[in-house]
């Protein structure tokens, strides 16, 4: 008997449409941060890798759970790497260019960044 998912397509979607943003919520142990490190490895094997991640927000509740995905989705594009025979470390160097971290700190460099412009000082 093969069951699929009652979300398959919203899966399907969430690791094909990278230019889409997606907000993540599920029940603890259903494949949230599998799912993301899979998605993150492979934009940052992808030929436009670096300019895609350097759009890319992972933002969670607490800074545990952002450094977990990051530090698994750094695994996933080693074992990728490694699986593929490649010595070149690039797509790792893509990875880090995607902003890893709670919703008050990303808040904090959007203000940063472009509080300035927008009368914020």
């Amino acid at each position: 008997m093969t069951s699929t998912l009652v979300d398959q397509l919203a899966r399907d979607r969430f690791c094909a449409e990278w230019q889409q943003n997606f907000a993540v919520s599920a029940n603890a142990g259903s494949g949230k941060t599998t799912a993301i490190s899979q998605r993150l490895a492979a934009m940052a094997l992808s030929p436009d890798g670096a300019a895609a991640l350097q759009k890319t927000a992972v933002v969670t509740y607490t800074k545990k759970a952002a450094t977990q995905i990051g530090q698994r989705a750094r695994q996933v594009l080693l074992s990728q790497l490694e699986a593929g025979g490649s010595t070149d470390l690039s797509a790792l160097d893509h990875l880090e260019r995607a902003f890893f971290g709670t919703i008050h700190s990303f808040c904090l460099v959007l203000a940063q960044r472009y509080g300035q412009a927008h009368g914020l000082n």
